[in-house]
């Protein structure tokens, strides 16, 4: 991250003083352990997320491997979106970030934002933690918000789902 520690990052993190081989490297170990991967997003990553060669990396491996990337928008700098049109990738962006705080009612307001996102733009990528910074409080949430957006129509769907439909629409207005 830009402002963080690399004491922060867990096994296998890309950071910028990482050579190409070792890149590569830890991105194939990464996904060797995950045998459901659909795709990948950054996290912490805004220091990496402006840098053209670490990207260029991820997105060569995102199409080889034909997954997904979800920019969670931890930096301000296009470099990632003018990248991504360049490349053969489904690119998709975060929209609304759910928590990072445990308190419900916060979370709830943030889903309700994203409901709204979603109503008016068709569609809205909202993101979470599954940790200490959210996790249980933010399931809970879902399950208190689950009757509004009902209410106004929105639906739950996975990533794949969304990129699916995103890519069908796309195709039909073509």
């Amino acid at each position: 991250p830009l402002n963080g520690k690399k004491s922060w990052l867990g096994p296998n993190a890309l950071t910028t003083d990482l050579s190409d081989a070792q890149i590569d490297t830890n991105l194939s170990d990464s996904f060797a352990q995950l045998q459901y991967c659909v795709g990948m997003n950054n996290h912490m990553g805004s220091k990496a997320m402006e840098n053209e060669r670490i990207l260029t990396h991820i997105f060569n491996f995102v199409a080889t491997k034909q997954i997904l990337f979800v920019d969670s928008k931890t930096s301000t700098k296009p470099t990632a979106r003018k990248l991504a049109a360049e490349a053969p990738i489904s690119f998709l962006e975060r929209n609304v970030f759910l928590d990072g705080t445990k308190d419900v009612h916060t979370i709830e307001k943030n889903i309700l934002k994203a409901a709204d996102y979603a109503v008016k733009n068709g569609s809205c990528i909202a993101i979470g933690h599954v940790g200490i910074e959210g996790g249980t409080a933010t399931v809970q949430a879902l399950k208190n918000t689950a009757p509004a957006l009902a209410e106004k129509g929105v639906q739950c769907v996975t990533i794949s789902q969304l990129n699916e439909i995103l890519h069908k629409k796309a195709v039909s207005s073509s």
